[in-house]
């Protein structure tokens, strides 16, 4: 199991890919440090199962599809090249993905180079303003008290906007933004928490279906399913097979529910 992990944020948001992803790409980056290389028509590859990845990153994947999904978006985003040979996966960075190393620190001060003299004349009118008045104390506390108050703001503000569990677990599934919103909101009306066991349904029938798992969630929303089958008439204007909408007793339980509030 890897002990650490590094996250490039500027290469999250520069390759619009998460926190989930961005934790194998810096499992690949390290590759050369445990797993086995092999080197094919001159390029040096690892050797890197899906079930290998959820041992080295067990808080981060717990089930090899995850993996499997998580390889093929890097792929399409063009970080990592992946393919299977004699029923093994193996994996390198492109020239796109190895950047993840990439550091290209800016100093403040060449930014807005005029930031080193509006400092110092900041701390020029402090000393006369305390020059002037020495014992006026109450504006440090005020100041201070002002301080504090924004820095609790920023905290509470942080608290709000932190992604609940069902958001990271919708995002390992490319089901983001007003989808994963709509999605949720659906789910809570027909009782049904947002697993990973229901979402990998909805993968493996997407995929028989060959349409994206976020085309199955828009039309389950819209139809009002409960869940989604391949074998439905989907394509139609009225679906000929529905699913039930009443639901099995031992999800209707506050437990269930905090998985989808």
């Amino acid at each position: 199991m890897r002990f650490t992990s590094t996250i490039n944020n500027v290469r999250l948001v520069e390759w619009e890919i998460n926190i989930t992803q961005g934790a194998l790409v810096d499992l690949i980056n390290q590759a050369s440090s445990w797993a086995k290389a092999v080197v094919i028509d001159g390029i040096t590859y690892y050797w890197m199962s899906f079930s290998k990845v959820c041992e080295e990153l067990p808080a981060v994947f717990s089930k090899e599809d995850t993996v499997y999904r998580q390889y093929k978006v890097l792929k399409e985003k063009g970080i990592i090249d992946h393919f299977k040979m004699d029923g093994k996966d193996y994996v390198r960075l492109t020239e796109k993905g190895c950047e993840w190393n990439k550091f290209e620190p800016i100093r403040e001060s060449e930014k807005n180079p005029s930031v080193g003299n509006q400092s110092e004349q900041t701390r020029k009118n402090f000393r006369e303003s305390s020059e002037k008045n020495p014992t006026d104390n109450n504006t440090n506390y005020k100041n201070t008290n002002d301080h504090n108050n924004t820095l609790t703001g920023i905290n509470a503000h942080t608290r709000e906007t932190k992604k609940s569990a069902v958001l990271v677990l919708l995002e390992q599934f490319d089901i983001t933004g007003k989808l994963a919103e709509d999605f949720i909101v659906h789910r809570k009306a027909k009782k049904a928490p947002i697993t990973e066991t229901a979402l990998n349904g909805y993968q493996r029938e997407a995929d028989k279906a060959k349409i994206p798992i976020q085309k199955a969630v828009e039309i389950a929303i819209e139809r009002g399913w409960t869940g989604f089958k391949a074998d439905w008439q989907w394509q139609d204007e009225q679906p000929k097979h529905r699913p039930k909408d009443n639901m099995r007793a031992e999800w209707n339980t506050p437990e269930a529910w905090a998985e989808v509030l």
